[in-house]
């Protein structure tokens, strides 16, 4: 029997929708094509992936929790009803990508070419996971120069911070009075309340002057 543990795991063109599919039990799994084709079905958890390769592919009901992706290519490419939780994406790129329905709850980038708007609109309502999430994408986006893009971040960490604080102050449900007994107590306080939330907020508007003054000299020196 050969052996085809190097040997690069490479979909077949045929059939176009791939529904199913089940890779080996590797660790690492060095490269993935799908570019141009439907996968539909496919349970991706806990992999390790290296140049994969999915340009202008569709995704449908696909699982890929606690995955790594290094230099995985996402261009084009549209995710319905994805599992991404935990998800890990390291110099990747998902320029004109699309996500329906997709769960990003935890999902992590690291200099990543991202339609951040799109992002944005998949990630968990959850305040506190939201004011997270929106914190990497910020990280990510002063990492490969998008800063375009990083004053709307900081606008949508504002938002969440907003909505984070509201839901401690008024113990919103089970989570938040358990997490936060104290400041839930202190609703009463609205004062009090108010400028522990401006508080928070202050490095956030920081950030955002700073990364104007920064495209007004790149602007002026261009």
């Amino acid at each position: 029997m050969n052996d085809q543990s190097n040997t690069p795991v490479v979909i077949p063109t045929e059939p176009q929708v791939l529904a199913g599919i089940s890779l080996p039990s590797l660790d690492l799994v060095p490269r993935v094509v799908v570019s141009h084709k439907k996968v539909v079905g496919a349970d991706w958890r806990n992999r390790e992936f290296v140049d994969f390769n999915a340009l202008k592919t569709v995704f449908e009901n696909c699982d890929f929790r606690y995955s790594n992706f290094e230099r995985a290519y996402f261009r084009d490419a549209r995710f319905v009803n994805c599992r991404f939780d935990g998800a890990r994406f390291h110099e990747c790129n998902f320029k004109s990508a699309n996500f329906y329905r997709c769960d990003l709850k935890f999902a992590h980038f690291h200099e990543c070419l991202l339609e951040v708007r799109e992002v944005v609109a998949s990630l968990p309502a959850e305040p506190n996971i939201r004011r997270e999430s929106l914190r990497n994408l910020k990280a990510n986006a002063i990492e490969v120069g998008d800063y375009e893009n990083v004053g709307f971040l900081v606008l949508q960490e504002i938002e969440a911070t907003k909505r984070h604080y509201s839901y401690a102050m008024s113990g919103f449900d089970t989570y938040y009075r358990n997490k936060y007994p104290t400041f839930a107590a202190r609703a009463c306080q609205p004062e009090a309340a108010l400028a522990q939330f401006k508080r928070s907020c202050v490095g956030a508007r920081g950030e955002a002057v700073a990364v104007a003054r920064q495209l007004s000299t790149n602007s002026c020196g261009a």
